[in-house]
């Protein structure tokens, strides 16, 4: 009896420690950050926040070009972030620099839009930490 307990406990140990490593595989976290990136380009260009919103912190720090700056909940910065996006109509953005590697990944970018009828531009910065849910964005600067 004992000999089998053994061995069921060695069969449930080799089973889940190519399981654990595959989720600690760099590929497998860059795969899931270029996804995660995608999203948030994509939001940005359509001015619509709950492209993203999922990867949004409950302790987000947000730095906008509108004074606004702190940090907010999950729920609280996506309707400043909604709010931001409705009074600077994005038009374009679009990720110049990314690094889409574990342990901090980050991108940035030039978001384009126009803001009471005049085309203008601001960088973007993002970045990400990892938490028991996945990836969530940690910081959006955009000045």
């Amino acid at each position: 009896m004992i000999i089998i307990r053994r061995i069921a406990l060695l069969l449930l140990l080799g089973l889940c420690i190519p399981l654990k490593a595959q989720i600690e595989d760099p590929a497998v976290h860059t795969a899931i950050l270029i996804d995660v990136f995608r999203d948030i380009e994509v939001g940005f260009n359509r001015g619509d926040v709950s492209e993203f919103s999922k990867y949004l912190d409950s302790r987000t720090y947000l730095s906008l070009s509108n004074g606004i700056s702190g940090f907010y909940s999950s729920n609280q910065s996506f309707y400043i972030l909604k709010d931001f996006l409705k009074d600077f109509s994005a038009f374009n953005f679009r990720f110049t620099n990314k690094a889409e590697l574990p342990p901090s990944p980050f991108g940035s970018g030039l978001l384009r839009f126009n803001f009471r009828g005049v085309r203008k531009s601001s960088l973007v910065f993002i970045s990400l930490k990892r938490d028991d849910e996945g990836w969530k964005i940690s910081q959006i600067t955009i000045n």
